[in-house]
């Protein structure tokens, strides 16, 4: 009989050492230590902190646990805003992003918006390579579409769009448009923004085509729509329920918007740039084939300049479109007519702003017109009296926040709002568009006018 009892099974032996490996307690630095080391990478000035943050969020739960503490709600947030910043690195963050997927995080499920910008494809940061088309980054972007299953938005920033390009860098543009269009089944919006003013940008309408299907969401800025195969392709999109056009001429929509009979809200930013226009003929074909809006939005950027829209025009939108909540027009043509007619057709309104609109004095009183009345906006309406403002604040209980114009008398003011616990700031334009009052653009500033008084 072969005598085992002196043989080593090296087998045996390997399993027994690797089991006293694992069994081994090695150090491990206690959460407040590590949270405390990765504050020192989210204060880093050469702006890579937030990247390296996400890094180390991958060694291990611990780490992950106190990086998500300083990184916030959307680690990834340069991917999704509206501009891209020169030193992100694009290709390290999305790098990060196919890592995290493959040890099952949730970063890639937190991404439902993606911005492209132009930019960014043409502009190497570490400006080791000239200024043209960048296939890395390129194929950065596809691949952030690749793995991020939640994403329906699509920004697309032209901001510098066309100014030194080559023709081939040009085409190379394009053809990524191109390339991505398989990989945006779940899009459902798309955004376009600018800089300067352009009419047209070649690859538009036929990438806005392919979405016709399915596009909800469309948002423009300081784009023209004056093209024919541009209006074509939005003609197409009969499942529109929100678009937004700022900085343009909105009359290039009118024989658009009839195609849109699903559509819920329409915001339209006037560029002061083209002075006053009459839009009655939009306004017309809105209520004639979108009578299911919500939100009408028509106004402009500053008091110089306003839509020319007539009483009759915006009386019968308000007439056809009983299911409005939302409405905000800058007309100087407009009266208490049109004032009387929103009191008596939406008894519904929960938000109603009248700029720049000197012909109403507010001889309407509304007393418990719009019980829902959360916001009154009055900028620039220098004949409005001061009784009508009494008659909305007594008659709608639901009230929060009131922008009030800059000719009121501030004593007067206060020694009304101040007991119905309204307290005053200030509101201040943001960017290009005006905003409500309870949008977070719309902050304090200490600035004379426009004051808005808030329900504490």
């Amino acid at each position: 009989m072969e005598n085992t009892q002196g043989t080593i099974n090296h087998s045996n032996l390997s399993s027994v050492v690797c089991q006293h490996a694992l069994m081994k307690k090695f150090p491990v630095l206690p959460p407040e230590l590590v949270h405390e080391i990765l504050g020192y990478l989210k204060d880093d000035p050469s702006g890579s902190g937030t990247i390296d943050l996400i890094a180390c969020s991958l060694v291990s739960i611990t780490w992950y646990q106190q990086a998500r503490l300083l990184l916030g709600e959307n680690p990834f947030e340069p991917l999704t805003k509206a501009r891209v910043p020169r030193e992100y690195d694009l290709v390290r963050a999305v790098e990060l992003l196919v890592e995290s997927r493959r040890l099952g995080l949730d970063y890639c499920d937190r991404i439902t918006e993606l911005n492209i910008s132009i930019d960014a494809l043409t502009s190497d940061p570490s400006g080791l390579k000239p200024h043209g088309y960048i296939p890395e980054h390129a194929e950065a972007y596809r691949t952030v579409l690749r793995v991020a299953p939640k994403i329906n938005v699509l920004c697309v920033d032209m901001t510098w769009y066309f100014n030194i390009y080559t023709s081939a860098c040009l085409r190379k543009i394009y053809a990524f448009f191109d390339s991505i269009i398989p990989l945006c089944g779940r899009v459902t919006g798309l955004r376009f923004t600018r800089d300067t003013c352009i009419e047209i940008v070649e690859f538009m309408p036929r990438f806005i085509e392919t979405f016709a299907d399915r596009l909800v969401l469309f948002q423009t800025d300081l784009i023209y729509f004056n093209d024919p195969l541009l209006q074509q392709a939005l003609r197409l999109c009969t499942q529109m329920r929100d678009v937004e056009f700022a900085n343009t001429d909105i009359n290039d929509l009118a024989d658009v918007v009839p195609y849109w009979p699903h559509l819920r809200t329409f915001r339209g930013y006037h560029d002061p740039e083209i002075g006053d226009i009459n839009v009655d003929s939009l306004v017309y074909k809105l209520a004639k084939f979108c009578m299911h809006l919500e939100e009408a939005v028509l106004v402009n950027d500053d008091l110089a300049t306003c839509f020319d829209v007539t009483d009759t025009a915006m009386c019968f939108l308000l007439k056809h479109c009983p299911n409005l909540r939302h409405l905000a027009v800058a007309g100087h043509r407009l009266t208490d007519e049109f004032l009387h007619v929103a009191k008596t057709a939406l008894p519904q309104l929960e938000r109603l702003s009248i700029k720049g609109c000197p012909r109403i004095w507010g001889d309407v009183v509304a007393g418990k017109a719009w019980p829902e009345l959360k916001e009154l906006e009055l900028e620039g309406c220098g004949s409005l009296e001061w009784k009508f403002v009494q008659g909305v604040i007594d008659g709608c209980p639901a009230l929060k926040a009131v922008r009030l114009p800059g000719h009121f008398n501030e004593e007067m003011a206060q020694g009304f709002m101040m007991p119905l616990e309204f307290e005053c700031g200030a509101a201040k334009e943001v960017g290009r568009r005006w905003w409500w009052c309870s949008d977070p653009l719309a902050y304090r500033h200490p600035v004379r006018g426009s004051a808005i008084w808030r329900r504490s």
